[in-house]
């Protein structure tokens, strides 16, 4: 008949044949060797009994807290917005399916068993982006695009006009490049409303094309006049 044996290291009980019973076995908790043996009669002893504890007489209810009866601070961005894109914590956080402990949402493997986990592309809305100041500035993406559209129009045109609208596109054209790459780095440190960003970006981009052309073109009516002068 089957009978327990435990392990003499770790007291872990496991269910052996009477075959096995004066054998040299392995304990399958902590691997500890030693010869199995049949269980004997359980010891019994005596517990004395606990002496009974009184309870300190209540003389009223137990005092709250400190700050239980005080509103929940409001957590939400220095301009008065919900913070909806703080990183999540705690129940917030998915659970790895292999162990089912919380994992962050940009982990590529859990870091409590190893497992692979698949991304989730919606992460991205939960990246936090730089607060939005109460006093930011107004963006002037519309100034701005009419300017990177202009020097672009007047460096399409020192082709045609003989180089002369390089006088108005070099101008025109550095101090949009350098009015859009200010307001941009004021956007990413939140001193400027970041709904202008697609409209500066745009416009600099415009403002560098318009330089190039109208340096280009003039250069080439320079040369070109040159060669005549030489002729």
């Amino acid at each position: 008949m089957p009978e327990f044996v435990a392990c003499p290291a770790c007291g872990c009980r496991v269910q052996m044949a009477d075959s096995m019973i004066g054998r040299m076995v392995r304990c399958i908790s902590c691997g500890h060797r030693f010869t199995a043996s049949s269980p004997t009669e359980p010891e019994t002893r005596r517990v004395e009994p606990q002496p009974a504890v009184e309870a300190p007489p209540r003389t009223g209810p137990p005092p709250l807290p400190p700050g239980f009866d005080e509103p929940a601070p409001r957590v939400g961005r220095p301009n008065g917005e919900p913070d909806e894109d703080r990183r999540p914590r705690g129940p917030d956080l998915p659970c790895c399916p292999a162990c089912g402990r919380r994992v962050p949402w940009e982990a590529m493997r859990c870091p409590h068993c190893g497992v692979e986990l698949e991304t989730d592309p919606g992460y991205a809305r939960l990246r936090r982006r730089a607060p939005m100041r109460r006093d930011c500035e107004p963006h002037r993406g519309s100034l701005l695009a009419g300017m990177g559209n202009a020097t672009l129009l007047t460096g399409g045109l020192t082709l045609c006009v003989a180089g002369l609208p390089l006088l108005v596109a070099l101008p025109l054209g550095i101090t949009t490049w350098v009015m859009a790459s200010n307001d941009l780095a004021k956007m990413r440190t939140g001193e400027m409303e970041p709904e202008g960003k697609p409209q500066t970006e745009g416009a600099r981009t415009s403002a560098i094309t318009g330089l190039v052309l109208s340096v280009f073109f003039a250069a080439g009516w320079g040369l070109l006049a040159l060669h005549r002068l030489l002729q």
